[in-house]
């Protein structure tokens, strides 16, 4: 996991994350981006390795959770990149769309109206961008 005080809004040096928007209405596509932003290779890590976080009166939390009674068990494993886009998510702003294709996880509570937030986490600083979500 990550240290949350060591998030980098959208750089963090060696690599950029981007949104292509910053409102989205429920429903809608997010495209994000993670670019490699030197002229190497780096290390990072899988393009699973990421968190959407909503903020609350309790600070950001988590909107996706593990189904049954088992903790997730992250791989270390990585990649070296070279410069240039590291991985693109296509990611639609539901409750299914957030966790397509992995039965592992489920969107608990229900996605509602407010400030959202996606972290990568497996690079030199957890780098993040902002969006908010009109439902």
């Amino acid at each position: 996991m990550y240290d949350p005080d060591r998030i980098k809004w959208g750089d963090t040096g060696t690599v950029s994350l981007r949104i292509d928007q910053t409102t989205f209405e429920y429903g809608d596509t997010a495209q994000i981006t993670l670019t490699n932003t030197t002229d190497s290779r780096i290390s990072t890590g899988l393009k699973q390795t990421y968190q959407i976080e909503r903020f609350t009166d309790d600070g950001w939390q988590d909107v996706r959770g593990k189904t049954g009674g088992d903790e997730i068990q992250y791989v270390d494993m990585g990649s070296e990149p070279a410069p240039g886009v590291i991985y693109e998510w296509s990611l639609r702003l539901t409750e299914a769309g957030l966790v397509a294709g992995d039965k592992e996880f489920t969107v608990c509570p229900e996605l509602v109206s407010g400030r959202y937030r996606f972290v990568y986490w497996t690079v030199d600083a957890p780098v993040a961008v902002a969006f908010d979500l009109t439902r």
